[in-house]
């Protein structure tokens, strides 16, 4: 029971929380600024606002990896982009598995949860890397749906991670080129992570169906 308590206040706050920061998300150069000013808890503050970025969903998340690279640099911002993914994808899971199907169908559009319902057990473990893997799909949404699968916590954030990776290191690059002034290589890279997402969002629900099994 004090489990549970805790858990849910957790959760009350993150949501607090959110509220606050929904104009950081909309705004990198604003939330630079203000990450910044907090000094040695930058990182901690950084980190937070990730685990935000994927438990309170929909909150675009590349703005922040940019944000990340810009302030720490690519190797300490992918670093720190990594552990509070890692965190907000065990708490997402682990509030689904928790709460159960009821609470997921609450804050899971039904599209994407029946879409990717079950995904593991058409595709195994690759179908779920996949969705984190390939752009333009729901990947803060689908951690809750993988709450929902037989996978344990400790393997579904593993495979969270391992999928989110590229994407992560991709726009750390760009946000620290851009620290750096290397306004070329940051363009260069900023245009490859718009073409993917364009790509992605473009072709999301063959993607989707691709991904998560369907008619095959």
């Amino acid at each position: 029971m004090l489990r549970v308590a805790a858990f849910v206040l957790f959760f009350a706050a993150l949501l607090l929380v959110s509220r606050q920061a929904l104009p950081l998300f909309a705004n990198p150069e604003y939330a630079r600024t203000l990450i910044a000013g907090y000094g040695s808890l930058a990182p901690l503050v950084f980190i937070g606002l990730q685990i935000t970025q994927v438990v309170i969903a929909p909150i675009p998340g590349q703005a922040m990896g940019v944000v990340s690279g810009y302030l720490f640099g690519a190797a300490l911002g992918t670093l720190y982009s990594v552990i509070g993914a890692a965190i907000g994808s065990f708490l997402a899971a682990g509030i689904a598995r928790r709460f159960g199907r009821p609470y997921v169908t609450r804050v899971v559009h039904p599209d994407t949860l029946a879409r990717f319902d079950g995904v593991t057990d058409r595709r195994g473990a690759a179908g779920l890397f996949l969705a984190f893997l390939v752009p333009g799909l729901p990947d803060d949404a689908i951690c809750f749906v993988a709450g929902l699968t037989r996978l344990s916590l400790s393997r579904i954030v593993l495979i969270a991670i391992l999928g989110r990776a590229p994407s992560l290191l991709l726009t750390n690059l760009v946000g620290a080129e851009l620290a750096s002034r290397n306004l070329a290589t940051a363009a260069i890279l900023g245009v490859l992570v718009l073409a993917l997402s364009i790509f992605g969002y473009a072709n999301r629900e063959a993607l989707a169906a691709w991904v998560a099994g369907d008619g095959s």
